[in-house]
């Protein structure tokens, strides 16, 4: 899941290994294509400023009235160092408010953390009823609020991430939680607005303390942040207590321009 969601939704320690039935496309169905992975860090790398997306997020509970909210991310500035973004927040509660955010232009370090990247032996990964040929690369990112592991399974040919596996330490180096993504589907053409994209189907769950969070998504290097659709659910002791959907409307990509 990559920038634009995060900034949506709560933020949960992430546990345990994601296994999918789901049939994939067959090994001819894959000929031709090249490269179906999300773009590393926060997925608006090489985007231009002008560049737009429209997200719709509709969060529910049980007996409540659903909660909609529209935001639209536009790319405001890029230097070397950072990405500033605006965020225009819309829904039927408040106001609309303007916010900045900004990121790092690459990577999946944030601003005080430090990251290094080790090779690792290729291995075999089975997902979604096929064997995956996969690279391996071990990124470790430090910071002052501890440090994480991420370990990325993606494919020789085409290039899809298969799994994404992440051990989470605070400072102290206890272990936190942990997160597993695997493949379920791809790849998939899926229309958002007038514009087709070419997508691959994921699902994780996540857990911190006694609740925990059981996700499926789309993701599209060819969409701004990657993210393209997905669904959330949120359990506390195993019971449903909220859900949320979000989904990208439109967007808009503006050719980048040299950086200053």
């Amino acid at each position: 899941m990559r920038c634009l969601p995060f900034l949506l939704m709560p933020t949960l320690m992430l546990t345990l290994i994601i296994g999918s039935a789901t049939t994939l496309a067959a090994p001819d169905d894959l000929k031709g294509l090249k490269d179906l992975r999300p773009r590393y860090g926060n997925g608006w790398t090489g985007c231009g400023v002008g560049t737009t997306v429209r997200m719709k997020m509709t969060a529910t509970r049980p007996g409540r009235v659903p909660f909609v909210q529209i935001t639209t991310t536009t790319l405001k500035k890029i230097e070397k160092t950072k990405l500033t973004m605006e965020q225009l927040i819309e829904n039927q509660l408040t106001d609309p408010r303007k916010q900045a955010v900004t990121v790092p232009p690459a990577g999946d370090a944030a601003f005080d953390e430090k990251q290094t990247i080790r090779k690792l032996e290729n291995e075999t990964i089975n997902a979604g009823g096929r064997s995956w040929t996969c690279t391996r690369r071990e990124i470790t990112i430090t910071g002052p609020k501890g440090k994480r592991i991420i370990t990325e399974w993606i494919s020789v040919s085409p290039l899809i991430r298969v799994k994404r596996l992440e051990k989470n330490f605070d400072a102290k180096g206890k272990s936190t939680g942990m997160t597993s993504t695997m493949l379920t589907k791809a790849p998939k053409v899926i229309k958002v607005g007038s514009k087709k994209l070419l997508c691959v189907g994921y699902k994780s769950i996540s857990k911190n303390g006694d609740v925990e969070q059981r996700s499926e998504n789309w993701s599209s290097r060819q969409m701004p942040g990657d993210f393209v659709s997905g669904e959330y659910r949120i359990y506390r002791k195993g019971k449903l207590t909220q859900t949320f959907v979000l989904k990208v409307l439109r967007f808009q990509v503006k050719s980048a321009l040299q950086v200053k």
